[in-house]
């Protein structure tokens, strides 16, 4: 996790993942009502391709999430140092072709993930049955959809606003020397834990020889003193 956390858009790429992360267990949770609930044909062939579909757009964001950062790391090795990283990024929006596609793939999940809001209001799946005495009525699939669409909504809603406030520089003013020197900082420090922890674990020598000497020289003189 320390590449990614240590290197820039380091929180983008954490946040994506939790978000997905809560996407991945609505649809888990989903995915377990529709054979019991979905008593139509049609409304269960469709519950199963959306939850395919948004698991597949998960494992995409997510991808691309890290992706990007890892783009975003090579360009930065290779600019100048007083160049400032927010100009990198604009540049990667304009002319990386993944990035371009990513655009465009993430005004389609949008739109899904909106027809998935749609579905699960609209929606008859719900299983009814006798718990203890008492009726009981689950709707696992109405509210795991609702779940996933709402969290896709709202991440892509805030996708744009992130990424323009980047490029503008709003989130950060850092240029490349910035950031290669906080990277190398982050290094060291790293290697210096690694170094004291080996250190800690090596026996010492002399320290050995200081605690032994003093018993050995009361036993000396016990044995000069005996009659």
């Amino acid at each position: 996790m320390s590449p990614v956390c240590d290197s820039p858009l380091g929180m983008f790429v954490l946040g994506t993942w939790a978000v997905q992360g809560f996407v991945f267990i609505c649809l888990i949770y989903a995915a377990s009502g529709i054979s019991n609930e979905c008593a139509l044909d049609e409304e269960k062939s469709y519950a199963q391709a959306f939850v395919g579909v948004m698991f597949l757009f998960v494992f995409i964001h997510c991808a691309f999430a890290l992706f990007i950062q890892r783009k975003f790391v090579r360009e930065i090795e290779k600019a100048d140092d007083n160049r400032q990283i927010s100009e990198i990024a604009w540049e990667i929006l304009k002319t990386d072709v993944p990035s371009c596609l990513y655009i465009f793939f993430s005004i389609a999940a949008f739109f899904f993930a909106i027809e998935g809001w749609e579905s699960a209001s609209a929606n008859r799946c719900s299983h009814t049955e006798y718990v203890d005495g008492t009726l009981s009525t689950t709707s696992a699939v109405k509210t795991g959809f609702g779940a996933v669409a709402a969290l896709s909504i709202l991440y892509i809603m805030l996708l744009p606003f992130y990424a323009a406030c980047f490029v503008c520089g709003k989130i950060t003013s850092d240029t490349v020397y910035t950031v290669k020197k906080q990277a190398h900082e982050a290094k060291a420090t790293a290697t210096d834990v690694i170094t004291i922890g080996c250190k800690s674990v090596v026996p010492t020598g002399p320290a050995d020889t200081a605690t032994t000497q003093p018993e050995e020289t009361v036993a000396t003189e016990t044995a000069v003193t005996e009659p």
